[in-house]
């Protein structure tokens, strides 16, 4: 998580006031930053027009419209969760996000995993969102994940017996109502692959990938150098991904694809998502917004060095 519980802080600093106020205080400050970083929008009261499309398990609000928008041309879509070890999805996917109008449509489920403290006056707002952006005459449209059903890092397949339940049927919505849309090409984003869990090491090293395609019998990984190897070892992926790519492939005509990197053991991993943005911007010609790029990374290094410092007094 990106937000520090502020009730384990004043369990284990009670016995010395000072540091714990000036803890309290300055993870205020950051969380504040942070949830700005990850919500730049908030709703503004009045008469703005919204569009409720409900669905089975998910309500899907459209905004600025009295319908879904009709969108012309090729249409792509990339998908990120905001919730990965090293950020490197997040800091890649919300790099791409380009100015507040491009936020088209918010998510909504009872199945989504949400904190029962909530805050205010700058509240969190619980939603996966779908962004647009323009590239020429086509389309790509970004879907932030946020609020997945939580995995315990194992390879025990008895410790997460209920993820499936939980994440099923909300991916199937929101691809329901993606598919009028004739979507070409889904790229969902991951470093979240339990190969640290498991007694294999390096399968990827910094700054590879693998561009996987639904259902293909065969699989590659790119080197830093551009070179293409056959992978012979199984990758072992989190239920947001495989279950997104596997939905996408059954309900839709489009290709369904999992760009994964191995995800550096660091709190912010810069390597694996400037080798998105790189094959991002060589697939669908989209360009980062490198000022929000740093706004972010400043911000995630800001609250891990904070972590730190907690680590240190406690």
């Amino acid at each position: 998580m990106l937000f520090f519980n502020l009730f384990e802080i004043n369990k284990n600093n009670k016995n010395n006031r000072a540091v714990q106020r000036f803890i309290i205080s300055t993870i205020l400050q950051i969380n504040k930053r942070i949830k700005y970083a990850m919500n730049p929008v908030n709703y503004i009261a009045g008469d703005i027009m919204k569009y409720i499309e409900q669905m089975k398990d998910t309500e899907i609000v459209w905004h600025n419209s009295n319908a879904k928008p009709i969108i012309k041309g090729n249409v792509n879509l990339i998908v990120y969760s905001q919730n990965e070890y090293g950020s490197a999805s997040y800091l890649a996917g919300a790099s791409l996000v380009k100015g507040t109008e491009t936020h088209i449509a918010s998510i909504y489920s009872k199945l989504m995993s949400v904190s029962a403290i909530g805050t205010i006056p700058d509240p969190i707002w619980h939603e996966w969102r779908l962004y647009q952006r323009k590239v020429g005459n086509d389309t790509v449209l970004i879907l932030r994940i946020s609020n997945s059903f939580p995995i315990e890092p194992t390879l025990d397949e008895g410790m997460n017996r209920n993820a499936w339940l939980y994440t099923y049927p909300t991916i199937r919505d929101v691809v329901l109502s993606l598919k009028e849309y004739g979507i070409q090409e889904m790229l969902f984003m991951t470093t979240d692959t339990l190969e640290r869990y498991s007694s294999r090491t390096d399968v990827l090293r910094n700054g590879e990938y693998i561009e996987y395609e639904w259902n293909s019998s065969e699989m590659y990984k790119i080197a830093t150098d551009a070179q293409k190897k056959e992978m012979e070892e199984d990758i072992f992926l989190v239920p947001i991904s495989w279950v997104f790519a596997q939905m996408f492939d059954a309900f839709t005509n489009g290709l369904s694809k999992i760009l994964i990197c191995q995800g550096a053991d660091c709190p912010v991993d810069e390597v694996s998502a400037d080798t998105m943005l790189s094959r991002v911007k060589e697939i669908y010609g989209l360009d980062y917004v490198e000022q929000e790029y740093i706004r972010i990374r400043d911000l995630l290094l800001s609250a891990q060095n904070l972590q730190g410092m907690i680590g240190e007094w406690e």
